[in-house]
């Protein structure tokens, strides 16, 4: 078994010229959520009258997703030399990309922008094939561990991260059985530490804490599928991990020249900037919003992604 995970020393090289250590892929197909969703969302509101309060998504500071620059997923196909990793745009029932991503997804969801359709959209769109000089990414997981948050109560907590676990299963086994050789699993980033989540807590102070905790399961229960998966299917898979990334860049944020790692400089609920920060000043933070971080880290974290890239054939 060859799963890596990336820890603080990748810190130290976040900065440094990066080689060229993988193959060429045919193409990078991702699935996800808001982390990496770079268009289908945004184009969907501009054709759905359900959507149409998205709108915001296609005018700066935004740029079709929900940070202020690329994302870390487009930022590794340009590193890997990749073709451009374009949205899908499955939703509009056609495919015209490789990134099924849409931003509000859910692994453990049965909704049409969640995980199961992603996955079923872009085998339909092979006839049931997945090519096996492709490089999948799956980055899911943020909003079930969002909804496990704010769940009233402990077995609906354990229900959601049930369902999400078997859904990351079921579709990487999918994958995998129809022709997936190369995949990247990314998992969540600690969401006690979101701007969002500690906005919440001025009326419960327990819920930084058990954010963190259920950011904690989730991820343990991601690692122990992708053993389980490696073990039952002989492939090996990539596990990324951001959630010690991410806290690496915020502990070491003014290092790495933010000027601050704990607020969000832009409101995706107001739509305006927060009285600390302004548009000049967007590269400076490392939250670009309540729930989300800026060009920036999404840079930092591709260069990461691409430093443990599994070699194409």
């Amino acid at each position: 078994m060859k799963t890596r995970l990336i820890h603080s020393l990748l810190i130290s090289c976040l900065l440094a010229p990066l080689p060229s250590i993988a193959g060429s892929f045919d193409e990078i197909v991702v699935f996800g959520d808001s982390l990496s969703d770079s268009g289908n969302l945004a184009t969907l509101a501009l054709f759905s009258a359900e959507a149409a309060e998205f709108k915001f998504l296609n005018d700066l500071p935004y740029q079709k997703g929900f940070t202020n620059g690329p994302t870390a997923v487009v930022q590794l196909a340009k590193l890997l030399s990749a073709p451009p990793l374009t949205p899908s745009l499955y939703l509009l029932n056609t495919i015209s990309g490789t990134n099924f991503a849409v931003a509000g997804a859910r692994a453990a969801g049965d909704n049409l922008i969640d995980l199961n359709t992603q996955v079923g959209a872009f085998l339909s769109s092979q006839a049931g094939n997945a090519p096996n000089n492709a490089l999948y990414i799956l980055f899911i997981g943020g909003n079930d561990i969002r909804d496990m948050r704010d769940a009233t109560g402990i077995k609906a907590v354990y229900s959601i991260l049930k369902k999400a676990t078997q859904n990351i299963r079921n579709n990487l086994s999918l994958l995998i059985a129809s022709g997936a050789k190369h995949i990247m699993v990314v998992n969540s980033p600690d969401i006690g530490n979101l701007p969002e989540t500690k906005a919440l807590a001025a009326n419960n102070p327990n819920l930084i804490r058990r954010a963190s905790l259920f950011t904690q399961a989730y991820n343990k229960s991601l690692a122990d599928t992708v053993k389980h998966i490696e073990k039952n299917t002989g492939v090996d898979l990539v596990l990324f991990d951001v959630f010690t990334l991410f806290n690496d860049i915020v502990n070491d944020s003014r290092a790495l020249l933010f000027t601050n790692a704990k607020a969000a400089c832009y409101s995706s609920v107001g739509l305006v900037y927060y009285p600390i920060c302004d548009e000049s000043q967007l590269d400076a933070f490392v939250y670009f919003d309540e729930i989300h971080p800026t060009r920036r880290v999404h840079e930092r974290v591709g260069r990461a992604m691409f430093a443990v890239v599994p070699e194409a054939n």
